[in-house]
């Protein structure tokens, strides 16, 4: 058995794009933490954290700035275009 088949359709344009978009915050994060990385000695200094408590900003930090793009997704509130109904078929327990 092949691992892919050659009949499978092809994904297109709009397919590779979706994935630029959907790859775009983990890029952030990414260079972030590198950021946090080379920032952290000078952290150190100033701030004199035990071990712990910089293990915790190098865990914190990035989880923190993951949860930054878009707040509304976790929070329930509706995004743009979506009415209260619709959200009221998608929850129907509140």
């Amino acid at each position: 058995m092949a691992i892919a088949d050659a009949s499978a359709p092809r994904v297109g344009w709009r397919g590779w794009a979706a994935l630029v978009v959907l790859m775009l915050p983990v890029l952030l994060v990414s260079v972030d933490n590198t950021v946090l990385s080379f920032a952290l000695p000078q952290i150190a200094l100033d701030l004199e954290p035990t071990a712990t408590q910089q293990l915790w900003i190098i865990d914190a930090y990035p989880l923190g700035t993951a949860a930054l793009p878009d707040p509304r997704s976790s929070s329930g509130l509706p995004t743009k275009g979506t009415s209260r109904s619709s959200r009221a078929k998608s929850f129907p327990l509140r």
